[in-house]
């Protein structure tokens, strides 16, 4: 949080305090420059300054597509967060949706390249990044189930309902019907066969009760 503020300070600084004798093209010179300086902070600058170009709309496209060329350039030393915010800028500001699909994959490709061998709870969430963006369900499936096979008692102690989307339909399901909510057994084979207890409470998100290797899957 600390250094969130200290980014937005340093952007707000970098920028001019006064609106007033700074006139818009002024102001987004200030900002490809500052982003030029600070290319890692490329995305804070951008948003910062466009609060003050929103009776602007050219000079704030504008800026933002500066702010994704020069992202897109550093686009694997982007974090996650740093990733969505791009993407979502692509997609919405910039209407280019094919453009921001490709970033979300192309930083996902990237990480798993660089995952290491024994790296399970790092797949798992990098099969949540693919999930969360919807680009690929297929990549996102391998990483879950390599994962579930590296370590399975830590993924299984992260593993929440909507992780299960990406593994497809159970082998076997079963219902247990209970006062105000009912309970739920899936079964799902090799190469990890396991199963798990789902609960479902009307009015709560599902949650999972219990994840446990199945001895007699196959």
């Amino acid at each position: 949080m600390r250094l969130a503020l200290g980014i937005v300070g340093s952007v707000v600084l970098a920028l001019g305090a006064d609106p007033v004798r700074e006139g818009p093209e002024d102001l987004l010179r200030a900002a490809e420059e500052q982003m030029a300086a600070r290319p890692r902070e490329a995305l804070a600058t951008a948003h910062e300054a466009a609060t003050r170009l929103r009776n602007h709309p050219n000079l704030r496209r504008q800026l933002f597509a500066a702010a994704a060329r020069i992202s897109e350039r550093r686009l694997t030393e982007l974090d996650e967060a740093q990733v969505s915010q791009l993407s979502h800028l692509l997609e919405k500001e910039l209407g280019d949706p094919a453009r921001a699909r490709g970033v979300c994959r192309r930083w996902c490709e990237d990480r798993r390249g660089k995952l290491a061998a024994g790296d399970a709870i790092g797949r798992l969430r990098l099969a949540r990044a693919y999930r969360s963006w919807q680009i690929d369900t297929a990549p996102a499936a391998e990483l879950l189930l390599e994962a579930l096979q590296l370590d399975f008692s830590a993924v299984a102690r992260e593993l929440t309902f909507a992780d299960l989307d990406l593994l497809g339909s159970p082998k076997r399901q079963s219902r247990q019907v209970l006062y105000r909510r009912y309970l739920e057994q899936r079964s799902y084979p090799a190469p990890v066969p396991f199963w798990v207890e789902i609960e479902f409470v009307r009015g709560e998100d599902p949650h999972l009760v219990t994840v446990r290797l199945d001895p007699f899957g196959d």
